[in-house]
């Protein structure tokens, strides 16, 4: 093989590597999250999205209407465009924000969050949100725990928080406690507001005091719910969805009740009696004067369950509900349900 004829297999060799190269680089999809909507979908979808809230959302009226509804949509897409999946879902989200009802949410496909488990998208740390600060809480990396996070990658934690707080629809319009909940999901609600971004510059100010900035690298989804599930710096354990602990010499009982879902008839008589059992024992108790029911961890769960408790609270007789309609005789949109 002459010098010219090596140096046109050579030649072809590396044009064979660049096309395929290339070919590989063209064939690489999007995660489902970053599918691009064309502008056609985008105002279908969203058509379809205003319609079926407005027909069958049961209290639609009560902090919003048709054209408060539709002024705001508007706002959020302007005009025709093209969108990520990811943008569009937080968009609406930002609208069902509005509506004030913890019963109503919008989620990323199946498909769109599995896709995420093994990105390394995420901050790293699982934090938790406590007087107005956001601290990180979990124990052994490189910024302690309980530090007290300033900003991420320049950006103020006030300002972070408030974005992620449509993510979180909770009841009626002071709602605080979006920001605990968006701290709980703060590293998926990040990535949802944000982003891929490929580092975390954290400024934070250590349990002693001390301002200091750190890099850290993003983790997979797969291993920020490893932690949060098993390195939690500080959890309180609900496992047992209610407890009530004496403190005598302070003549203070504390009621603690976790939920007021319960699955079955069994787990719903479990709560009938801890209430009839702890409000007796307190009346036999009479130098127990002050009585905290924290509810600091509870999510909800129905209405009967809730009432019960406060029967044994109330002076006088009380009505669950005062009154009740339907907007709808037949559910509206029935072929967009799932079974």
């Amino acid at each position: 093989m002459n010098l010219t004829t090596a140096f046109s297999f050579r030649l072809i060799i590396s044009a064979a590597f660049m096309a395929v190269l290339l070919s590989s680089c063209k064939m690489k999809k999007p995660l489902p999250s970053e599918h691009i909507l064309s502008a056609a979908q985008v105002e279908a979808d969203l058509k379809l999205f205003k319609n079926i809230i407005e027909a069958a959302h049961p209290s639609f009226d009560l902090y919003s209407n048709p054209e408060k509804f539709g002024l705001l949509a508007d706002s959020l897409f302007p005009g025709a465009e093209s969108i990520t999946v990811r943008e569009f879902h937080n968009r609406l989200s930002f609208m069902l924000n509005r509506l004030g009802c913890a019963h109503t949410g919008i989620y990323m496909s199946t498909a769109a969050y599995d896709s995420l488990q093994s990105k390394d998208y995420f901050f790293p740390y699982p934090v938790s949100w406590l007087d107005e600060k956001l601290l990180v809480n979990v124990k052994g990396y490189l910024i302690p725990e309980g530090a007290e996070i300033k900003t991420i990658n320049g950006r103020p934690v006030a300002e972070i928080m408030a974005a992620l707080a449509t993510f979180e629809c909770v009841e009626g319009k002071d709602r605080p406690i979006q920001q605990e909940l968006s701290a709980a999901n703060f590293g998926l609600e990040y990535f949802y507001q944000y982003g891929d971004e490929k580092a975390f510059s954290v400024v934070y100010v250590d349990t002693t005091g001390v301002r200091k900035q750190d890099l850290v690298s993003p983790v997979n989804l797969t291993e920020l719910q490893r932690m949060e599930k098993e390195e939690l710096y500080y959890y309180d354990r609900t496992e047992i969805p209610y407890d009530l602990s004496f403190y005598e010499d302070a003549g203070l009982a504390v009621m603690k009740v976790s939920s007021f879902a319960f699955n079955d008839g069994q787990q719903q008589d479990g709560f009938d009696h801890f209430c009839m059992n702890s409000f007796e024992l307190l009346r036999a108790k009479p130098w127990i004067n002050t009585l905290v029911i924290d509810l600091r961890q509870n999510k909800g769960g129905t209405l009967d369950e809730a009432c019960l408790l406060f029967s044994y609270l109330a002076k006088e007789p009380f009505k669950e509900v005062k009154e009740s309609y339907t907007r709808f005789r037949q559910i509206p949109f029935s072929e967009y349900l799932s079974e």
